[in-house]
């Protein structure tokens, strides 16, 4: 199966969010700390890009956890490390305990400092910009207009769980604010249940397709499941420029961050594109 990535490489994808240390407590009980956030975005992204491709993380973090986050995606060969700094020595830490594997009380114990117009200018020449803040504050609205000023590449803004308490005609009503404002598409998870996708259709009107889940067979972890969407939705549009095509990928990869605990279980994407098949019948 060729498509526009597998057919040209040298593309870039700029990830940008904080990089917290999460403090975990599951379901039963375990407690246990791991990085997050951009890091799952940017690895599931490396499973997906060819070796050619580079991904850019841009992101704040403690003088501390410079070097470990370094360490860890450092051993990703087609990850750029740069754009990650500690000159202010502010980063995200994030207690999470959770209620049921999908449902869990966060709460944001300290802040990074904020991506601003400056930290992006090196990578303005990326063909995708994902971004993934915990709130606005952290990618705010004067660094995505300087992007859309500066750049033509498309933007994936992770908005972070606002739509948890919308039930369906008012995410329709949401996604037609959106949409009359210029946004492409919007893409809303729905835990167990996959995701919908609005969009316009060719009248004009606010098209509505649900994309069902990936079956999980063992759910093991959902820490990263919205970050790891958000990069195999990037890809999927960047690869196909299909708005449900794109859900289906972000599925695969959500689903694929659930099933394991550790960064290991993005799987090549030949094999994320036999699980799409399989899920979805042929393209």
């Amino acid at each position: 199966m060729m498509n526009d990535m597998e057919s040209q490489t040298g593309r870039k994808v700029a990830v940008l969010g904080p990089i917290p240390r999460d403090q975990i407590v599951t379901h039963a009980g375990e407690r246990f700390e791991k990085y997050g956030c951009v890091l799952y975005t940017a690895v599931a992204l490396s499973a997906l890009l060819d070796a050619g491709d580079m991904v850019f993380p841009v992101s704040h973090v403690r003088r501390q956890d410079e070097g470990p986050i370094k360490e860890i995606l450092g051993s990703f060969p087609n990850i750029d490390t740069s754009g990650i700094t500690s000159s202010a020595d502010q980063g995200d830490v994030i207690e999470l305990r959770y209620i049921e594997h999908n449902r869990r009380v966060e709460r944001q114990a300290s802040f990074m400092n904020p991506i601003v117009p400056a930290d992006v200018d090196e990578v303005l020449d990326a063909d995708v910009f994902v971004c993934v803040p915990i709130t606005d504050y952290e990618v705010g609205q004067a660094t995505l207009r300087h992007i859309k000023e500066h750049s033509g590449a498309a933007v994936v803004l992770d908005a972070h769980g606002p739509t948890v308490t919308l039930g369906t005609e008012e995410l329709r009503d949401l996604a037609r604010h959106c949409l009359d404002r210029g946004v492409g598409a919007v893409c809303v998870t729905l835990d167990e249940r996959g995701c919908v996708a609005f969009y316009r259709d060719g009248s004009g009107g606010v098209a509505q397709e649900f994309v069902d889940r990936i079956e999980v067979e063992h759910v093991v972890d959902t820490t990263g499941a919205g970050d790891s969407f958000a990069a195999g939705l990037a890809y999927g549009y960047l690869a196909y420029r299909d708005y449900v095509v794109a859900c289906q990928y972000g599925n695969a990869m959500g689903a694929q961050r659930c099933a394991g605990a550790q960064l290991d279980v993005y799987l090549p994407r030949d094999e994320t594109e036999r699980q799409i098949r399989a899920a979805y019948g042929p393209r």
